[in-house]
């Protein structure tokens, strides 16, 4: 794992029967993996972990953004 530091990796090929991947605001289902929350740029050096936000924190932290983060998208 320490070769990924400090890197995004972005796995284009999850095509196949049976590979699955985490949608924007879904809930992982292996544990410690925590919920998918879309963020902006700026918000990414604030990142603490991929399993930041639980779905227990997700909601509140949602309820706090005045912006979509993917409004450029």
């Amino acid at each position: 794992m320490l070769n990924r530091v400090g890197k995004i990796f972005i796995d284009y090929l999850r095509n196949g029967h049976g590979q699955t991947t985490a949608a924007a605001f879904s809930a992982r289902a292996r544990p410690g993996l925590g919920v998918s929350v879309p963020i902006s740029w700026d918000q990414l050096g604030a990142l603490k972990s991929g399993a930041q936000w639980t779905i227990t924190t997700a909601r509140e932290y949602l309820s706090f953004e005045k912006e979509d983060p993917w409004r450029d998208y």
